[in-house]
């Protein structure tokens, strides 16, 4: 099309002339392209790439991926199994080998290719030390065989879901939250480790991050604990602000997605940091402007079923007044503004290109204009220890480093030994505590790195430790508290005690757990944790006590047992935390009853009672209903009925209420992917073969006879 626009209308170029003009244009685009990716990727545009042909969205081989894209995450990388944490990923479209050479095309032209894994249709739960180790070893055979330039961890529903009782985002009790971020850092460390600059993103949803604000538990806040146990790592984070609905802002306004004022308000909120729960004395820090991004879908139907789409200009409008300070007139009012916010990222490509890639042309238009000019890279020195210093193992070592930008600020400083990354302090004075150092010679440096991500490394010291004739004393530990035997009522409140001390240091730490499920832990005499909200059951608790050289005692156990107690007159069985509750499902907690919305566990009614929560409030005991479920339920999904739910064995049945003519059933992912479509006639109950559907969350869409009913399903 651009090439008409060189020849007045109606008139025809000599073939040779063409040809030149056609190799003139495409050197100028390269130019350009290349201009916007040198501003050493300080500016991103990120789009997710379909591994699949979707009808309404087709696949595009990867090679041919618009340009303006620099950053291209591959959706997905995912589990071999339900419960299995063996990752694997496998081209659909294309041959292994063609895939590969795309991706060494695209890094040729200074482009990132990151392997996402997850996405709304594979939980990926790393509950046990086994499930964390399967899934850093296939994560790194799968990243070292396509040559990733990073992961990004793009996790929802049940695979970021907190247990109950987990209340502090800086010290979670959720096995799997821990263990994703312990993985993450093996990951990104052992690849940084190689010298491969490695990069870590993330894409949560707004629930799960800013949504933290407003309450904590189960989903809401879900991802602060990762986002802060790898701030140090995390290259970006771009949240999705789609298909969440309405949202808390810090000015206590209410915002709804799809408009610049929601887009402005939920970024400021990550680069300000806010108090969790409101608490202000459980503060999540702020991001620095390079490592917040926010992701919008490339289309107004299909990339968002639940919505969330922003036209381009109202992008441009919440972009100016971020990064520039241009007021468009909106509800929210920055009181800063933010020049070195990293970018913008889409669901999806492939959707993008339905729509003649008007999301990639707006935000192209605007980031290209930006840090155009040459920047001088950060200088930094180490300043401690001295170079030839001697310590005596277990060695306390303190690396302090001076850096500076002339033409911006520094974002961050790293300390390395060789290739190791030891630990980044992202403000001044720069240090890190290296402590435990053994025996051996190590090389040390500093890497700064700036606002427009230009890095530099600092001279080598050189330090020796020498050996040590000191034996470490493991550190000793009795629990004090509840008595062995000990019996409560439910809801119970358990206070645990330890006593803990270590002949030849010092006790670092002292966690508490329930069988091999970490409550919490005390990191100063006298050491206790209160349990809360603890259900019916019997129970098994140690103590952990850990030294200053990381020896590690555990108690003998603690048995107690909690008995199921007054329900305040209901009729209705109290919930608990591991029984498993399907739609229209009822149980009671702290004289109220409440109904199951879809297939639920371990969500405490308390806290995750509300419009998209799974559980919705009946009413107290005394006067609330304990039967019509239709009662909290839409007319429209009452007649329909899909169990087992979740799916168990090879099907499901749909029952639909009465006989329709024409029905059809469509079953689609949360990302909109259809998967499964079927056409039924004169029916009023149907089965469907779960065994081929794909293991996850799903949700059916069936239209019967022109109407149209939904229904969440849970496929194990």
């Amino acid at each position: 099309m651009k090439t008409r626009k060189l020849l007045p209308p109606h008139q025809s170029a000599p073939l040779g002339r063409k040809k030149s003009l056609l190799r003139l244009l495409a050197f100028f685009f390269v130019l350009l392209t290349c201009g916007f990716d040198a501003a050493a990727q300080s500016r991103v545009i990120v789009g997710y790439f379909h591994n699949w042909n979707n009808a309404s969205a087709p696949y595009i081989r990867l090679r041919d991926v618009d340009s303006r894209y620099n950053v291209i995450d591959i959706a997905f990388a995912t589990p071999v199994a339900y419960g299995d944490m063996t990752m694997t990923f496998t081209p659909t479209q294309q041959s292994k080998a063609e895939f590969i050479a795309d991706i060494r095309t695209l890094q040729s032209q200074g482009r990132k290719v990151l392997i996402s894994i997850g996405g709304a249709d594979a939980p990926v739960e790393l509950n046990t030390t086994a499930d964390k180790d399967k899934f850093v070893t296939s994560m790194k055979a799968i990243i070292t065989e396509y040559g990733f330039d990073g992961f990004d961890i793009d996790l929802e529903g049940t695979s970021v879901i907190l247990n109950s009782g987990d209340t502090n985002f800086k010290n979670s009790t959720t096995p799997k939250i821990n263990n994703l971020v312990t993985a993450a850092r093996e990951l990104t460390t052992f690849f940084r480790g190689q010298g491969k600059d490695f990069w870590l993103t993330s894409a949560p949803e707004v629930q799960y991050v800013q949504g933290g604000y407003g309450n904590y538990g189960t989903a809401f806040g879900g991802y602060l604990p990762i986002l802060y146990g790898l701030r140090d790592l995390l290259t970006f984070v771009h949240v999705q602000y789609y298909n969440t609905g309405s949202q808390n802002a810090l000015d206590d306004k209410i915002y709804g997605q799809g408009t610049a004022d929601f887009i402005v308000a939920m970024t400021d909120m990550l680069l300000k940091g806010f108090p969790v729960a409101r608490n202000a004395a459980n503060f999540f820090p702020a991001l620095r402007q390079d490592q917040v991004a926010f992701g919008l879908p490339a289309t107004g139907n299909g990339a968002a079923p639940a919505g969330g789409y922003v036209t381009p200009a109202d992008v441009t409008k919440a972009l100016n007044y971020l990064v520039k300070g241009i007021s468009y007139g909106g509800q929210y009012v920055l009181n800063t503004t933010y020049p070195n916010l990293r970018g913008i990222m889409t669901w999806s490509i492939n959707w993008d290109k339905t729509q003649n890639y008007s999301f990639v042309t707006n935000a192209y238009n605007f980031f290209s204009t930006l840090n155009t000019g040459n920047n001088t890279p950060p200088t930094v020195s180490l300043t401690g220890p001295a170079n030839n210093a001697t310590f005596a193992a277990p060695a306390s070592i303190t690396l302090t480093a001076t850096a500076a930008d002339a033409n911006g600020t520094v974002s961050k400083v790293e300390f390395y030994n060789g290739s190791t990354l030891l630990g980044t302090d992202t403000s001044s004075p720069y240090s890190y505590s290296w402590t435990g150092v053994a025996a051996g010679t190590y090389s040390l440096t500093a890497r700064a790195t700036d606002n427009a991500g230009s890095a530099t490394t600092s001279a080598v010291v050189t330090v020796t430790v020498t050996g040590s004739t000191t034996t470490n004393t493991p550190p000793t530990v009795s629990l004090t508290g509840p008595a062995s035997g000990a019996a409560y009522t439910a809801p119970a409140s358990i206070t645990i005690t330890a006593n803990a001390a270590d002949a030849n240091g010092t006790v670092s730490k002292v966690e508490f757990f329930q069988g091999t499920t970490k409550l919490g832990e005390d990191l100063t005499a006298p050491y206790s944790f209160s349990w809360t909200g603890v259900a019916a059951g019997t129970y098994s608790i140690t103590a952990r006590a850990t030294d200053n050289a990381g020896a590690v005692t555990t108690s003998a156990a603690v048995s107690v047992t909690v008995t199921g107690g007054s329900t305040g007159g209901c009729t209705v069985a109290a919930w608990s935390a591991t029984a498993v509750y399907t739609k229209d499902m009822q149980a009671s907690r702290n004289g109220n009853v409440y109904v199951a919305k879809w297939w639920t566990q371990n969500e405490d009614p308390l806290t995750a009672s509300c419009q998209y929560c799974p559980w919705q409030l009946v009413g107290p005991c005394a006067s609330a209903r304990t039967a019509a479920p239709a009662d909290v339920v839409s007319a429209q999904t009452a007649e329909l009925r899909v169990y087992p739910n979740p799916a168990q064995g090879s099907a499901l049945t749909v029952e639909l209420g009465r006989s329709y003519e024409q029905v059809t059933v469509v079953v689609v992912s949360d990302r909109g992917r259809e998967v499964s479509r079927a056409t039924y006639q004169n029916v009023t109950s149907l089965q469907l073969p779960a065994t081929k559907l794909p293991k996850g969350l799903l949700v059916l869409r069936i239209t019967a006879d022109g109407k149209t009913l939904t229904k969440r399903i849970m496929n194990q």
